[in-house]
Order: structure tokens, then C-alpha cells, then sequence
């Protein structure tokens, strides 16, 4: 490394540093409502870039599904697939069907109906 290289950097990371601090100090001065402004600003904007840098690190690509004794299945997960399962989830917990019959409320008829129009739905979108 360069030595002009070097002493550019102390002097980037000097800048970065002060107005860091002048930052911390400005904050430190400020009372009452702005104070829960910025501070609500701040959170809200680590919380965002918390839960982008989970989600790019935590990303699910594949699913296994292991049959002992048969087989094992590989699952591709992808954008298409999530949104199946979601519509799939969706159609599943809007049923009559998954709901509990109590006493004189409902029909199981109905209920069943319901059960086998979910699987009687095919490439809807």
C-alpha cells in the first residue's frame, strides 16, 4: 500500500469519525420530541437492515424430504414456489373445513363440500 494511499484513508477515517461524533454529541443535546423522532428513525432504519441482511443470509433454496426406507425428494424453493404454498396456505385456512364444528353451528355437509372443492382447485391464479 501506497504511503499516499495510507494517509488518504486516516484522513476519510478521521472525517468518518468526527462527524460520528459530532452526531452522538448532537443527539446527546437534543430533548423532548425530536429526541423520540430521531430515536424512532434510527431504529426504524437498523430494524429494516437487520431484516435484509437476515434475509440474505437466511435464504431457504432447498427443501429435503427423506421417506425411510422409499425415497428421498429435493424441493426447489423459489419465488413461484412461494407463492403457491402462500396461495395453498390461504385456500386451507379460509375453509369450512378447518374450522370446528360446535353444536348446532354449521353443517357438515358443507364442511365437506368445502374440503373437496380445495383439492378440486387446479391452475386458478
Amino acid at each position: 500500500m501506497s504511503s499516499g494511499s495510507m494517509i488518504a484513508r486516516l484522513v476519510a477515517a478521521t472525517a468518518v469519525g468526527s462527524l460520528a461524533g459530532l452526531g452522538v454529541f448532537s443527539l446527546t443535546q437534543v430533548t423532548s420530541r425530536i429526541l423520540f423522532v430521531v430515536t424512532g428513525g434510527v431504529v426504524g432504519a437498523v430494524t429494516v437492515l437487520a431484516v435484509q441482511w437476515y434475509r440474505r443470509l437466511a435464504q431457504l433454496t432447498e427443501v429435503k424430504v427423506t421417506i425411510p426406507q422409499l425415497s428421498e425428494l429435493t424441493f426447489a424453493v423459489n419465488n413461484d414456489s412461494r407463492q403457491v404454498a402462500w396461495r395453498m396456505f390461504v385456500e386451507t385456512v379460509t375453509r369450512v373445513s378447518t374450522q370446528p364444528l360446535v353444536g348446532d353451528v354449521g353443517v357438515l355437509r358443507e364442511a365437506l363440500t368445502s374440503l373437496y372443492g380445495l383439492f378440486a382447485t387446479r391452475g386458478r391464479r
